[in-house]
């Protein structure tokens, strides 16, 4: 079990299962440095082998914002599904992306997906896989209490 080393000075072990982890603050700027730290550590100490998922949800511009339909639609085609495949209803996404994410996971290839900027949890938890393989690091600029994390980080 190795120990991950947050810019806050704290740590967070990390061993063979998932991990998820949450960073919010009122200072937008350190929450993106504290996740950027985060997501160059992770992959550099071999953990991610399959890589890292960046998704910027503009969680609090209206007019930006990511909803998790066109998410995960991105998500998929960044882990290599072609267009044509990636179903149109949310949920069949939802479900395509945990397979993916799984089998990438079965054949050692486990990634960590980084949900930027998320204002609440319904935003993000259809992006959680729950495969108890994949990473995932959350940042947002308020708390999202009602995420299970196992490892939480306010700043500012």
């Amino acid at each position: 079990m190795e120990t991950l080393k947050w810019a806050d000075g704290g740590g967070a072990e990390v061993g063979a299962g998932a991990a998820r982890n949450s960073v919010s603050g009122g200072v937008f700027l350190d929450t993106v440095i504290q996740g950027r730290h985060v997501t160059v550590q992770l992959p550099a100490r071999g953990w991610f082998p399959g890589g890292v998922l960046f998704a910027e949800l503009h969680g609090y511009d209206e007019a930006r914002r990511v909803t998790p339909g066109t998410a995960l639609g991105r998500l998929l085609r960044s882990l290599g599904v072609r267009d044509e495949h990636v179903p149109a209803d949310e949920a069949e996404r939802a479900r395509l992306y945990v397979s993916v994410l799984a089998a990438f996971a079965e054949q050692g290839r486990r990634v960590l997906v980084v949900l930027d900027d998320v204002s609440s949890a319904e935003q993000v938890r259809p992006l959680l896989p729950g495969d108890g393989a994949t990473g995932v690091l959350v940042t947002s600029r308020g708390r999202l209490g009602e995420l299970e994390s196992r490892r939480s980080a306010v700043l500012g």
